[in-house]
């Protein structure tokens, strides 16, 4: 699959085993079978094209070309965070879902958004799910769940919030390009916004109860 290609595997150790089934004649309706069983303690996973890079990937994984990619549990580091998780592959998609604490900064790196770090500072433990697609076109979406307790703003009242003060957020980042959000602080905030490589190029945002436009 074209977005298995995207990822490289680096330093580090593996160990496992490969089953490998090809038709000795040809046969369009035999499709090859490959399966790989394996261990993995302290590799490097990375995807240039997601700007995705996981250090010190420990855990067992299973892959099979067709029906992709399993591990029930997987230990890493993500820009310096430490992160446990999970890969699941089905309908379509590799879902790969992860916990830990992340820091301000980190976000701001990856997002490449200097004005990120302007506005907030500090670390928050959270959830995060990346859906990418396998056999499917599907939208690469990444989705993040967090108290934000631990991370504080220099906002002016009344969008101030400390660190030691709990304010829930949830997000939608679509392809790279759609930022859908829900902040619910003190006021509660929405927002729906486009961009292009971090840089805002337009979109809407609410104060208080209902819904952006989408």
């Amino acid at each position: 699959p074209g977005e298995l290609k995207d990822w490289q595997l680096s330093q580090g150790k593996v160990v496992g085993n490969l089953l490998l089934q090809l038709p000795l004649r040809h046969a369009p309706d035999v499709p090859p079978r490959v399966v790989v069983q394996a261990r993995m303690n302290q590799v490097k996973v990375a995807n240039a094209a997601r700007r995705l890079t996981f250090e010190g990937v420990a855990g067992d994984l299973h892959f099979d070309l067709q029906d992709g990619i399993q591990s029930r549990a997987l230990n890493a580091t993500w820009l310096g965070n430490p992160l446990a998780g999970s890969v699941t592959t089905a309908k379509g998609k590799v879902t790969i879902r992860v916990a830990g604490q992340v820091s301000t900064d980190a976000l701001s790196k990856w997002f490449r958004s200097d004005w990120l770090t302007q506005l907030v500072s500090g670390s928050a433990k959270g959830q995060a799910t990346i859906l990418l697609p396998w056999l499917s076109k599907q939208a690469v979406v990444l989705q993040v769940a967090s108290d934000l307790k631990g991370v504080a703003t220099t906002l002016p009242a009344p969008l101030a919030k400390t660190a030691a003060t709990a304010a829930p957020l949830s997000l939608t980042f679509t392809n790279g390009q759609r930022l859908v959000f829900s902040y619910r602080g003190a006021p509660e905030i929405k927002g729906n916004l486009l961009l292009a490589n971090g840089k805002l190029q337009g979109g809407t945002l609410h104060l208080g109860t209902g819904s952006t436009g989408r």
